[in-house]
């Protein structure tokens, strides 16, 4: 997720979470459908750097990669729900 991110220029820390991602834990972690989906957007994102269509049809297969607000952070060990803007990069 934290790849997506990036490519749609949105560059979080280590432990920010979103959307999906906020529920994972070592002991929850994703489903076998949800598994599935992280190797088909694992898939998708493999090979060279990706240009701007190039994401925006992997964000559009996807949708669940790109960013949302609020992010669950860790930034001292404890969890904080954080606010942030993130636009439309991609």
């Amino acid at each position: 997720m934290r790849d997506a991110a990036a490519m749609t220029g949105h560059e979080l820390l280590p432990w920010d979470y979103w959307g999906r991602g906020r529920a994972w834990s070592p002991d929850a972690p994703p489903s076998a459908d949800e598994a599935r989906a992280i190797d088909a957007a694992a898939r998708d994102m493999a090979g060279g750097l990706p240009d701007r269509e190039s994401v925006a049809k992997l964000l559009e297969r996807h949708p669940w990669l790109r960013p949302i607000s609020p992010l669950l952070s860790f930034p001292g060990g404890q969890p904080v729900e954080v606010a942030v803007e993130l636009g439309t990069a991609a």
